[in-house]
């Protein structure tokens, strides 16, 4: 499946909020000692098959950028690490000083420095639109948040990555009569474990999320009952994700 790394990240609905996290800029933001950085790593030539059959130099070379990743993951530089179904990709989560800082230190991995994958990076921040949950009409928030959430299933349930962008049906007056519902909706879907995670992307008119279905066909039944779906305000992309069990790899014998 392509990936659009244009599109990473929740939407900035404030104004103030929609500054783009340049490469040169170093503020973080607003309650956060540090920034939140997403990177989609590509691995094109990476199978199980085809990793069996490498050399020793390409095996070598794979334990020792793995090392590398997990000298990082235990100094607290690597927060988060999934990969692709088909192994040829990756998606970490960072936590650096700078966005400048998180492409040096992923620069410095093996299979980057070779020239045998390449990163996207994107910067994170808290998701706004739950501002919009409105605190003056108490009891109806109350009572709109308290609506159970039908899980579709209970078992079997893995990390999907939701990515989209709003599409030309998008419209001032249809964010606006949609937003609270989409803030409540979500938020009722975080408290129910089915959105584990939500970001901003300091750029507008961006969503993202991770999520936790039984398989695509599921994460879609339940995006689609969310107000921006039903109103076909976004185009989106499903990501299907695996244990990071690359890290196993370290330990086997040559």
């Amino acid at each position: 499946m392509p990936l659009n790394t244009e599109f990473i990240g929740l939407l900035v609905n404030r104004e103030d909020n929609s500054r783009s996290c340049s490469e040169d800029k170093t503020e973080k933001h607003e309650g956060f000692a540090a920034f939140f950085v997403f990177c989609i790593g590509i691995f094109p030539w990476f199978t199980r098959q085809r990793y069996s059959d490498f050399s020793h130099l390409y095996n070598h070379l794979f334990k020792v950028h793995l090392t590398h990743l997990w000298s990082l993951y235990m100094a607290g530089f690597l927060r988060e690490a999934f990969r692709f179904e088909d192994s040829k990709g990756s998606i970490f989560i960072v936590e650096a000083e700078s966005i400048n800082q998180a492409k040096e230190k992923v620069a410095q991995l093996p299979l980057a420095l070779h020239s045998l994958c390449s990163y996207d990076f994107i910067c994170l921040g808290p998701y706004r639109t739950w501002e919009r949950i409105s605190n003056n009409r108490g009891e109806e928030m109350r009572e709109a948040l308290g609506k159970p959430v039908e899980l579709l299933s209970r078992e079997k349930l893995r990390p999907i990555w939701f990515m989209g962008t709003f599409n030309s049906n998008f419209t001032n007056e249809a964010f606006q009569k949609s937003v609270e519902e989409q803030a409540l909706d979500t938020f009722r879907y975080f408290k129910a474990g089915i959105f584990q995670e939500l970001y901003v992307m300091q750029r507008p008119l961006v969503v993202s999320a991770k999520m936790s279905a039984r398989d695509v066909e599921e994460a879609s039944q339940y995006l689609e009952a969310l107000p921006y779906f039903r109103l076909e305000l976004i185009d989106c992309e499903l990501i299907p994700l695996a244990i990071f069990d690359f890290w196993e790899l370290i330990f086997l014998q040559d």
